[in-house]
């Protein structure tokens, strides 16, 4: 799964340290896949996303100080080669059309992360390969 021969990189925003951490050790047992750095609120987030350039930051839909659709519209206009994916504890079709809004490339339900994400390093994966 690895990205022109690289890793894909991640960068994991989340407040919730138990549900940053769980994330982490599952991407970081994925072949191809680098987790560089956590963050847990969207300044850090932001601060992480200029100085390690990850390619796909994972963020929760209710992150803090910025919020997480401020921050993604922040990172995505500054940096917009990096993917940002929300993660929602529920699919609701205003959290979908707001993190549209804001360019996020998409939203991962954390009820069913670990598919979300196998989802997710396919796209990555087909993409690289195109």
């Amino acid at each position: 799964m690895a990205k022109h021969g690289r890793a894909i990189t991640f960068l994991i925003a989340d407040e919730h340290g138990e549900i940053r951490e769980a994330v982490c050790k599952y991407l970081s047992s994925l072949p191809g896949v680098r987790v560089v750095g956590k963050a847990l609120n969207g300044f850090e987030t932001i601060s992480k996303v200029e100085s390690l350039r990850p390619d796909v930051v994972l963020m929760d839909v209710s992150l803090q100080r910025p919020g997480s659709l401020e921050t993604t519209r922040i990172i995505k206009h500054n940096f917009a080669l990096t993917k940002v994916y929300l993660t929602v504890m529920f699919d609701d079709a205003s959290y979908r059309n707001e993190a549209f809004r804001v360019s996020a490339d998409g939203m991962i339900s954390k009820t069913d992360l670990k598919k979300g994400l196998l989802a997710l390093m396919r796209s990555s994966q087909t993409q690289a390969n195109d």
